[in-house]
C-alpha cells in the first residue's frame, strides 16, 4: 500500500534576479515590512542601499510598489516626500499613470487589455 504524501500548497515567491536559486516568501516579507513603522522601513531601506544589498531592496521594492498601487497621487507624492513642482504636462501624465509616472516602470497590462486596446486601434482606422 502505497501512502499519501501531502503535497503543500505552492506560495507566491520573490525570485531575486541576481540569484535566481534564492527565494523570498514574499507573504512573508510584506507582512514584516507592514509591521515596521514607515520611518523605520525607510531607514532600514537606506542602510540596505548602502551595503548594496540586493535581495533585501528588491522584497522592499515589491512591497513599496504593492502599497502605492492603492495610493492616490497626493499619497504617494507624501510618501516619496516630492516637492509639487511639476508642469501640466506632468500632471497629466501622473494622473493617468501615477505608478509609471513615479517609478519609471512601465507596468504590464493583461492580454485582455492589449487585444482591446488593438482591436479599439484597428476600428478607429
Amino acid at each position: 500500500m502505497a501512502s499519501e504524501i501531502a503535497v503543500p500548497e505552492p506560495k507566491m515567491f520573490l525570485r531575486s534576479k541576481t540569484n535566481p536559486e534564492y527565494q523570498i516568501e514574499i507573504e512573508w516579507t510584506n507582512a514584516f515590512f507592514k509591521e515596521m513603522p514607515e520611518n523605520e522601513f525607510k531607514e532600514l531601506c537606506w542602510k540596505a542601499d548602502y551595503l548594496d544589498s540586493q535581495r533585501f531592496l528588491e522584497a522592499a521594492g515589491d512591497f513599496v510598489m504593492a502599497i502605492m498601487e492603492e495610493m492616490e497621487v497626493k499619497q504617494i507624492q507624501e510618501y516619496l516626500n516630492i516637492v509639487d513642482d511639476y508642469t501640466p504636462e506632468e500632471r497629466k501624465a501622473m494622473e493617468e499613470h501615477p505608478l509609471e509616472f513615479f517609478t519609471g516602470v512601465s507596468i504590464q497590462q493583461d492580454e485582455d487589455q492589449q487585444q482591446q486596446q488593438a482591436q479599439a486601434a484597428g476600428d478607429a482606422q
